[in-house]
């Protein structure tokens, strides 16, 4: 579905001033690549943001130095799925707190939209606004951009912001960096293969577990606010071209624009235990919000230092959880998905291929 700012984009092309080419200081705002599809982005409903591996185990708490360590920084959950024991079903998760999760769908699909979920926020997330008041205000006043909440997963684990704070009232000391709670606010594993996963039963018995790498990270495509960056050659090929912009071969018979979109190995295992992906975002920068704000083109990129912002232009919404996995072979479906095994060449785990048509 193409959204209202596809639209808004199409009337910036049309309506920019042509003569901007002869200022030397603007001439770059003309260039046809500030206008093409620049980033996707993946999400799931906003109640999935407050259940799966976001929630909180009273076992895996603990306390850093250098701030709260949660879930001993593992992607932890629990199975509720019968079935296929050693994979995880975020639609069993959903099924299972039925009482309190009363929208399992995601939002509505409206061409109005301008992010996939109206909220990301995760229980701990609110948790910690309500218990540590006066540090959340420190951390906004001085960083405002902290944890903006962009409707879909973010990726917390390269947070280079640290805050440094101390209580006047209790001398208490800490220091702020979301890096180090990723695993339960969501998103994307480290590059590496040094993150774990641990799945349990219903009961707490102890399931399957494994290591998480990465994809998006190693390939440093995926920036700090969980925008991933589409690769700027049309039609790249290889597996570590992250997301990729692909033209239908009989151009002028189908005119249409192809995305493939990888979710591969650590990146498909953590996002199935956060509960899964059921929107896909695309975005094109918002140049006229970037010019507002005195930034001008060329508008480099960078996933921690970003400055770039963007408009969302096309949205698509599955009904299920497209990483939804199973055991095969008694091979863990997670297992599966973390490896990338049983997946054909070149990419290592689930590819969706968005058609766009003119």
């Amino acid at each position: 579905m193409l959204t209202q700012g596809f639209g808004e984009i199409l009337t910036d092309i049309m309506t920019i001033n042509p003569a901007l080419s002869s200022v030397s200081s603007a001439s770059a705002i003309l260039d046809t690549s500030n206008f093409t599809f620049y980033a996707v982005s993946l999400s799931k409903d906003c109640q999935g943001f407050k259940t799966h591996a976001h929630l909180v185990s009273s076992s895996f708490i603990g306390i850093g130095f250098s701030g709260t360590i949660i879930n001993s920084g593992l992607v932890a959950t629990k199975r509720y799925n019968s079935t296929s024991p050693s994979s995880y079903h975020s639609s069993a998760t959903r099924q299972y707190f039925s009482s309190i999760y009363t929208s399992s769908l995601p939002s509505y699909p409206s061409i109005y939209d301008r992010k996939l979920e109206k909220t990301t926020k995760s229980s701990f997330q609110e948790y910690f606004e309500l218990t540590n008041s006066e540090l959340w205000l420190f951390v906004l006043q001085n960083n405002p951009a902290a944890l903006i909440d962009y409707g879909h997963y973010a990726n917390y684990v390269i947070d280079n912001y640290n805050t440094s704070f101390i209580s006047g009232d209790t001398n208490f000391g800490v220091i702020f960096n979301s890096s180090g709670l990723w695993n339960i606010f969501g998103g994307y594993p480290p590059s590496g293969n040094s993150s774990i996963y641990f799945l349990t039963d219903s009961n707490g018995t102890f399931v399957t577990s494994g290591n998480l790498s990465g994809v998006y990270n190693t390939q440093g495509v995926v920036d700090l606010n969980g925008f991933i960056r589409i690769n700027p050659f049309v039609n790249a090929l290889g597996p570590s071209a992250g997301p990729i912009l692909a033209t239908s071969g009989e151009l002028s018979a189908l005119p249409a624009v192809y995305v493939k979109v990888p979710i591969q190995m650590g990146d498909a295992a953590a996002l199935a235990l956060f509960g899964g992906v059921t929107q896909i975002g695309i975005w094109c920068l918002d140049v006229k919000e970037m010019l507002k704000s005195g930034l001008t083109p060329p508008y480099s990129w960078s996933n921690v230092n970003t400055n770039r912002k963007y408009k969302l232009v096309a949205k698509t919404t599955f009904w299920n959880d497209i990483l939804l996995n199973d055991d095969f072979n008694d091979i863990s479906g997670l297992q599966r998905l973390a490896l990338g095994i049983g997946y054909t060449h070149p990419y290592k785990g689930p590819c969706v291929i968005l058609q766009i048509k003119f």
